[in-house]
């Protein structure tokens, strides 16, 4: 007997993702014996559970019952659950995922110092710092930041070196 197109399964996605950054998804065409359908070559359209826009829209192309690709979300999202669904009852969700903005450095000189300002909330990010960019060689930088208010301040002595500075998270 052959098997038939029963349900979506969709692999572990990591949260939060950042909204506009694409992040790899991983989707298997699973049939009746809960095996994934080799055999499966059908259009996937893409959605959420609250109406939130996923692109692309829809996906073609799945290998061995399979598809691994990136998809992007354009706003924020506390517990949005994707959706695939093959347009004839066959559909499977993701596990929940927050949406985040991606935060920004904000830089001010005062004196010899350096001052790098970023988002108290984005706790999951490590300032580090390089002082090349070819090859980057990042360490965290050595001293926490200070919160003052809504943000991270960290405070660096400038010297004649030149460094560069990068937010890297740290949550996964």
């Amino acid at each position: 007997a052959n098997d038939i197109l029963d349900h979506f399964a969709w692999g572990q996605i990591l949260s939060p993702q950042f909204v506009n950054l694409p992040f790899n998804v991983v989707i298997h065409a699973i049939g009746t014996t809960n095996e994934v359908l080799t055999n499966f070559n059908g259009t996937v359209f893409l959605s959420s559970t609250n109406g939130i826009v996923v692109a692309p829209p829809f996906l073609n192309g799945f290998v061995q019952g399979s598809w691994t690709g990136a998809v992007t979300i354009a706003q924020l999202a506390t517990n949005l659950v994707l959706r695939a669904d093959d347009g004839h009852g066959y559909f499977g969700l993701a596990n929940a995922i927050n949406l985040l903005v991606r935060p920004s450095l904000n830089v001010a000189v005062s004196g010899d110092f350096l001052l790098i300002f970023w988002p108290a909330t984005s706790s999951s990010f490590v300032l580090e710092t390089s002082t090349s960019l070819n090859p980057a060689q990042w360490v965290p930088v050595a001293s926490p930041p200070l919160k003052i208010g809504d943000q991270y301040l960290e405070s660096i002595q400038m010297t004649e070196t030149n460094y560069f500075y990068r937010l890297r998270f740290s949550g996964f």
